[in-house]
């Protein structure tokens, strides 16, 4: 019996570990391409968005751009001023925004002093 209630456990755990898998190639396009008026600046730590449940239950795909600054904290800088530049629905805006408040960057004062760090673009994908 106790075997019987270990296999769930144990596919359940092996199919979410598959899902969030991503290839050092894949997170390395991802970082690169991340911010899309910069050349220079980067974030260190990036975090993609979760999809939401009720669109991926109904196959919704789309795509959110927004413009943000950034301010330095603790450990360097975070987005802030997240605004919707133009997307398709709240929800993607929304799991764009908490995506966003989890990167990190370099200090302010460590960036490229060639580019601003107020205005910078990116676009959230959702994609099934």
């Amino acid at each position: 019996m106790k075997h019987l209630t270990l296999v769930p456990i144990l596919v359940i755990l092996l199919v979410g570990c598959q899902s969030i898998n991503h290839s050092s190639e894949e997170t390395g396009a991802a970082i690169e391409s991340s911010i899309e008026n910069r050349e220079y600046i980067r974030p260190i730590v990036h975090i993609s968005p979760a999809y939401p449940i009720k669109e991926a239950n109904e196959k919704i795909e789309g795509e959110c751009k927004v413009l943000f600054d950034l301010a330095d904290g603790e450990y360097g800088s975070h987005p802030t001023n997240i605004r919707a530049v133009s997307c398709e629905n709240s929800n993607f805006f929304k799991q764009c925004e908490n995506a966003l408040q989890k990167w990190l960057f370099k200090h302010v004062s460590k960036l490229d002093p060639r580019e601003s760090p107020e205005g910078l673009i990116t676009t959230c994908e959702f994609r099934l």
